[in-house]
């Protein structure tokens, strides 16, 4: 069993806390919050990562999932700690954004068009793209990528119907409305930065 009790909180979302894994540098540990649902979320994702894997192979624009494990926090999902090549934890989207650093990347919207473009093309589906679930990992100087953590895909669909969780053309105008909305997103948080603080 982990022991969680002393560990660092790398991050927050609704639903799960992440903790630094004590005993591995390079992975971390998904726990649900109290009254979130249970295990939901960390099923989920780790379903959508086995799905992705299964039909993309080993994608290098989400992070890895390795499965579960029980702490004395309750049950929690194994991911990979998406790291600098420097070693330093890869700063989110969000963070970078409303604290940029003269190491954070100039073409900021460039990188994530990127991300989306190659998400689209090969019809990766995740769905819940926002400036918490994208990290930046900077590969080497001047070169920057960008990761999702937070894998809300085909198991997340939240339509009635879900139609584009099985028509790839529905998909991919799915994945570009929420890239442009992402992309509106962070021209708002840069803009007023101070709210996010």
């Amino acid at each position: 069993m982990l022991i969680l009790e002393n560990a660092v909180i790398i991050g927050e979302g609704m639903e799960r806390v992440c903790y630094l894994h004590p005993e591995d540098q390079d992975k971390v540990v998904k726990i649900p919050k109290e009254g979130a649902g249970g295990n939901k979320q960390n099923q989920c994702e780790f379903k959508t990562y086995n799905y992705l894997t299964k039909h993309h192979g080993q994608l290098d624009c989400i992070s890895r999932c390795y499965g579960f494990s029980e702490t004395d926090l309750g049950p929690g999902l194994i991911c990979q700690c998406v790291r600098n090549y420097t070693g330093e934890i890869s700063r989110t989207l969000l963070e970078t954004l409303i604290n940029p650093s003269k190491e954070s990347p100039r073409d900021l919207k460039g990188i994530v068009a990127n991300f989306c473009n190659h998400i689209v093309k090969h019809n990766i589906q995740l769905f819940d793209l926002n400036p918490l679930n994208i990290v930046l990992r900077h590969d080497q100087p001047g070169e920057y990528k960008a990761v999702s953590i937070d894998l809300k895909g085909r198991y997340a669909n939240k339509e009635f119907i879900p139609f584009s969780t099985f028509i790839p053309y529905l998909s991919r105008k799915k994945i570009r409305r929420r890239e442009n909305r992402l992309l509106d997103r962070m021209d708002f948080i840069r803009n007023n930065s101070e709210q996010f603080r």
